[in-house]
This record gives structure tokens, C-alpha cells and sequence, in this order.
């Protein structure tokens, strides 16, 4: 097996042990392999061939980031099929029904990763 480093903050770190002793992993490492597996399993379709493609995107993110968020979204206003809008403990979060050509979706992922401190989940329909 490869070694590979990770940084994370105080806070993150005592969030992920948590959550490994509650789910039960023997491990970090077991629990960061199962991390891994999902990410792969989330992100597989980026490889895929040009095409239409449906994905579900939930965004979480303060509300100071809400005009870089919504800017990127207004740009890509053609792929999004639904969308929905709420406030969580003073948090935006919004869920998006996408559907479009994989290289448009891909390049919306992109500019929304970039932002900072925008939590992002995937979900291929």
C-alpha cells in the first residue's frame, strides 16, 4: 500500500474521529480508504464520453459566498433543471437537479470547487 499525508484542522480531525468510532472502523486509515471509495464512486462519470448527464449537487456554504455561488449558477442557468434554496444554522444550502452535456456539468463543478469554503456533493441520476 501507498502512504500518502493529509493536513486537516484540530476541528475536522475531532469531527472525523467521531464519526469513525461511531460507524465502527477499526481504523483512520479504514475509514479514509472507504472516503476514497465513495469519492471515486462520486466523481467516476467525470471520465465518461461527451453526452447528456443528470446529477444531483447539494452546496452547502455562509452566506457571504452567496453572490460567487449564485454568479456561477446564473451562468449556467441552461443546465439546471430544478433547484431549491433554504437556510440551515445561518448556512445557505442549496440542492440542483442537473441535466446537460457532461463537459458543461464538468466545467460548473470546476468553478464552484474553486470557490472557498463551498461544500459540494455529488449524486449521478
Amino acid at each position: 500500500m501507498v502512504v500518502i499525508s493529509v493536513s486537516l484542522s484540530g476541528s475536522e480531525l475531532k469531527q472525523f474521529d467521531s464519526i469513525v468510532e461511531k460507524m465502527g472502523f477499526s481504523s483512520r486509515s479504514d475509514a479514509v480508504r472507504e472516503a476514497f471509495q465513495s469519492f471515486i464512486s462520486e466523481n467516476r462519470w467525470r471520465g465518461e464520453p461527451k453526452g447528456s448527464i443528470s446529477l444531483l449537487v447539494s452546496l452547502i456554504y455562509e452566506d457571504c459566498k452567496a453572490h460567487k455561488v449564485l454568479d456561477i449558477v446564473h451562468d449556467h442557468s441552461e443546465t439546471i433543471h430544478s433547484s431549491s434554496h433554504t437556510h440551515i444554522d445561518h448556512k445557505c444550502v442549496d440542492q440542483l437537479v442537473l441535466k446537460g452535456e457532461s463537459e458543461r456539468l464538468k466545467e460548473f463543478l470546476s468553478m464552484i470547487a474553486r470557490v472557498k469554503d463551498v461544500r459540494v456533493k455529488r449524486v449521478p441520476l
